[in-house]
């Protein structure tokens, strides 16, 4: 071991002195800390929990006005749909009524017209003639009907039809009980016309007769046989 000349003028340099709160081999970093400062204050204490239930206070306080205004605003969406409700039902119950007068109104106006329009037809027909009379003499009456097809043309259609002694309906035939009546039935209708005919129809419709409808008549051969 070298020993350092007595003319060096370096030194050996004395160790620092260790700080009695210093603690074992941490005295540049891990100071550690005073008794005085690691007792805590009973006042900082106290500070620390008013401050945490005021943050509390405050978090409750928000909470319930955030409840408050969603029930406000849910209390408003529903007041509304009621209001709209009422009113969808008032303006409903309106116009049924409306609707009610109006087809009411149109209704008489519909009588109204009909009534007008068959005045207007009934002024227009002619009067109805005056049927010829054909009465039975001492008790009996022989008479001729011919049956003929026939355009009628005096109202505000036109159609043909059959007619009676060219007459719409036929001549009046007057008898009392116990009379006879004897007639010549002319059929001037025409041939009748070729064609397949369905068996519910009459096959041959040219052909005629008088059907005295529940009269007491002969009943044998052709008196009152419709077909």
């Amino acid at each position: 071991m070298a020993t350092p000349a007595s003319g060096d003028g370096s030194r050996k340099r004395a160790a620092a002195p260790r700080s009695p709160n210093n603690s074992y081999g941490t005295s540049m970093f891990c100071e550690s800390k005073r008794p005085d400062e690691a007792a805590e204050d009973p006042e900082d204490d106290e500070a620390k929990d008013n401050e945490f239930f005021l943050r509390r206070g405050a978090r409750q306080l928000q909470t319930q006005s955030l409840h408050l205004r969603r029930n406000l605003a849910c209390t408003f969406v529903i007041g509304v749909g009621i209001v709209v409700l009422l009113l969808l039902s008032y303006v409903h119950q309106e116009r049924q009524q409306n609707l009610r007068e109006a087809g009411a109104n149109t209704q008489a106006k519909g009588v109204t017209s009909r009534a007008e329009l068959l005045n207007q037809v009934l002024q227009k027909l002619p009067e109805l003639p005056t049927l010829e009379t054909r009465a039975s003499v001492n008790g009996e009456l022989n008479t001729t009907i011919t049956v003929a097809e026939k355009l009628v043309d005096n109202g505000p259609i036109a159609f043909y039809t059959r007619a009676y002694e060219d007459s719409v309906p036929g001549p009046m035939l007057l008898l009392k009980p116990g009379d006879v009546l004897n007639i010549h039935l002319v059929n001037n209708l025409g041939p009748n016309v070729a064609g397949e005919w369905t068996p519910n129809t009459m096959h041959e419709p040219n052909n005629t007769n008088l059907h005295f409808h529940g009269m007491h008549v002969d009943p044998t051969g052709t008196e009152d046989n419709v077909f």
